[in-house]
Parts: structure tokens; sequence; C-alpha cells
């Protein structure tokens, strides 16, 4: 905070009363401070403080800017991504870890000195002249990306959506099939999957790599096929009136068939095998289970699944 916060303040008051001088309405002074991504993202990585001094940044050139603009002196900040210094050297200062980064930015590469470079004269020339309290960012798109909190296509459902029926007539839909709708598995989705579960296994998350391999792109983690089960399922499955909520309770088989590539929808076929009664709150759903793969001769996996729903009190 010293040196990015009040360091930055302490610099703009010393050199105020010469920019002041020196600044007309034709020809405004300029200030121009150094934000980040990390100031309006909330993947901190665990850098707290750095992330807080740059929304600290970006907050402070807005509240400079509103006390200059009567003086004819524009402050703006630009906010960089992802860039190759001394301090992220230990996360993509080798080629791995580089490639690693260009993952995380939308337009597939980290930054270069020269996207600073023509950014500056924007802010400090005639075309920024009257633009003032400006953040404007070069991150290539990182700050509009899907977080790992928002791969969804859909609102998620509550379990709530699916087909009412009373506990006395769920037995008579055994041998009954039921089809989820499309799920895309796209590579923001398999990137999410591979930050949380820490399996970035280079066929998931590299295009470039996975591209040279028999699968001819990246695909989709076999346990993230099979953890989409759960999403399929919501909105098809019938629901026992009265029930609470639904638990998974396990597999008795599960096989990984086809590999699901990058960008292809998916959805599941589900026919209900039994229902048995385990107490008098709990009601246990067993479905023989597949996954389409559209476009596809074989599914992506089948299963024998266990659910379980739990009555209300």
């Amino acid at each position: 905070m010293s040196v990015n916060v009040a360091g930055l303040f302490s610099l703009t008051r010393d050199l105020a009363p010469m920019l002041i001088a020196s600044a007309n309405a034709e020809r405004p002074s300029t200030i121009v401070n150094i934000g980040s991504v990390m100031g309006y993202v909330t993947q901190s990585e665990t850098a707290y403080a750095y992330s807080a001094s740059k929304a600290a940044v970006h907050h402070l050139t807005r509240i400079l800017a509103q006390e200059f603009a009567g003086r004819q002196v524009t402050i703006n900040a630009i906010a960089p991504g992802p860039f190759p210094t001394n301090m992220t050297r230990f996360a993509i200062g080798d080629e791995a870890g580089a490639a690693r980064g260009a993952r995380t930015v939308p337009m597939g590469r980290l930054r270069r000195p020269d996207d600073i470079a023509g950014a500056i004269p924007l802010l400090t020339g005639r075309a920024g002249a009257y633009t003032t309290g400006a953040i404007l960012p070069v991150d290539g798109g990182v700050g509009v990306a899907p977080s790992a909190r928002d791969v969804r296509s859909r609102r998620m459902s509550d379990w709530a959506d699916g087909p009412r029926v009373p506990a006395g007539e769920l037995a008579s839909l055994v041998g009954r099939s039921f089809v989820s709708r499309w799920l895309i598995v796209d590579q923001h989705r398999i990137d999410a999957f591979a930050k949380v579960t820490e399996d970035e296994q280079f066929i998931h998350v590299d295009p470039a790599r996975a591209g040279a391999t028999a699968f001819g792109g990246t695909v989709a983690h076999g346990f993230l096929t099979l953890s989409l089960l759960s999403t399929l399922a919501y909105g098809a499955l019938p629901r026992i009136e009265g029930s609470a909520h639904g638990v998974n309770y396990g597999f008795d088989r599960v096989r990984l068939v086809h590999p699901v590539r990058s960008g292809t929808r998916v959805r599941g076929h589900f026919r209900l095998l039994a229902v048995t009664q385990r107490s008098k709150r709990e009601w246990q759903p067993t479905y023989d289970v597949s996954v389409e793969i559209e476009g596809a001769h074989k599914p992506a996996l089948a299963a024998t699944w266990l659910t379980m729903q739990v009555m209300g009190n």
C-alpha cells in the first residue's frame, strides 16, 4: 500500500503545481496511473494485499480526476493483465507457466510491452483530452471472462424443477426413461474443473499440445462428465412430493466410454431401474445412466447411479 497507493498520492500532490501551471483547456496536463486487472477481478490467487492496493489505485484515480478536472488535468489509469515480470516470474516465468497463464486470457496470450506502449498515447494525446477518471483495461478480456463460478449456461436448478409424483406412484415409473436438456462442455467449463480439482493435464487445458494427440484437441475430464449428471438430472428426473432434497448415494458401476471434446454438447439419458424405501424419510431411486455426445456414435459414459430423496419433516 505504501508504494502502490501512498506513493502515487504523494507524487501527484508534489507535481500538482507544475501540472496545473502548464495545463489549459486545449492541452490539459495528464496523469496515467498503473492499476491492474487484479484490482477488479475476484481471483486474487492469494495476492490479497496487492489486489486491494490496485483496487485502491483505481478508486483514488477517480477521486483525483474529479478533484483536478476543473484545473484542466486529466487523471486516468490503465489496468494491465498478465505480463511476465520479476513479480510474476514464479507463476509465468517459464514456458509451461506462460502457457498456463495464456490459457486464462480470453485472447489466448499474455500481454506484450507494446500493448501498454500503445495505450499510453491514447490517454495522454489529443484523443484522450476529454477523458478523465477512466480505468482502461489492457487485459485481453480477463475482466469479462467467466470465472470458475460463472461457467453455467443457465440458472442452476434448485432441484425443484423436475416433475413431482406421490411417493406411492414412484415405483410405477420403473422402466420409464427420461432425457435431459443439452449442455455444452466448453473450454471455460473444462478449465474451471481443472482449476478446482488441480488436474491440469495438457490434454484438458492446452489446445495446442492436445491438438497433436489422438484426441485432436482438448477433452473434458472423465470425472467432469460424471459430475455433470447432477445438473443434467435437474428438471428431468421425477421428484417425490414432499421431499426436501436429493443426495448422491453412489454408483454400482461406471464406465468412461468416449472422450468429450471441448465445445461439444451432451445430454443425459436416465432409465429408472428400481425404487427402494430405505426408511420412513428416505427413498432410493436407482437409474441406468448414459451421457450422449451430440454427433458421436458412442456415449461419453455408462453407469448405474444410486440416488436418494429425503423427505421433509
